[in-house]
């Protein structure tokens, strides 16, 4: 979970949390997802 913290702050990401576990494995997925 230390890439979520190191990409972007915590309140960008706790909508995205779901994904977030995933894109952890894959950190560069995280850019490809759309921004909803």
């Amino acid at each position: 979970m230390i890439h979520r913290q190191t990409l972007v702050p915590d309140s960008s990401l706790q909508p995205f949390d779901t994904e977030v576990a995933v894109v952890k494995e894959e950190p560069q997925t995280a850019l490809t997802l759309p921004k909803a």
